[in-house]
């Protein structure tokens, strides 16, 4: 009885979450996003991830860098690898953002990120 409970409450969580990346994709460029369902996670063109995220900040829009170095470079993991030169997992790892995406984040505050994005790009 409990889990079902629970699994009901997971489902309105997850059903939540779709509608907010609905939101993101409605107001954000075509393509920027690569993610699922459970972070929100775009792929900023042209090395633009560092400002874009300091940007973000200044508006006190907090975002995450999940792998801002390459598995391949990082010493302390089983993936790595000494001169190896891998152009694609440096390009995405200089690239990704996760966007703000947590159960209880409004529509408004959504449309007000896009905003500030997509303001911030038309400059750049």
């Amino acid at each position: 009885a409990v889990l079902r409970v629970k699994l009901r409450s997971f489902r309105l969580a997850n059903f939540e979450r779709w509608e907010m990346v609905y939101e993101y994709n409605r107001h954000l460029p075509t393509g920027w996003h690569v993610g699922g369902n459970y972070l929100f996670v775009i792929k900023v063109p042209s090395g633009k991830r560092d400002a874009m995220q300091k940007h973000l900040a200044d508006f006190n829009i907090e975002t995450k860098v999940h792998f801002p170095v390459p598995l391949h470079r990082q010493l302390d993991t089983p993936w790595w690898r000494a001169n190896v030169w891998l152009p694609g997992a440096e390009e995405w790892c200089s690239s990704v953002l996760s966007l703000p995406l947590y159960i209880g984040l409004s529509v408004q505050e959504i449309r007000r990120s896009c905003a500030i994005i997509t303001e911030w790009w038309s400059k750049q």
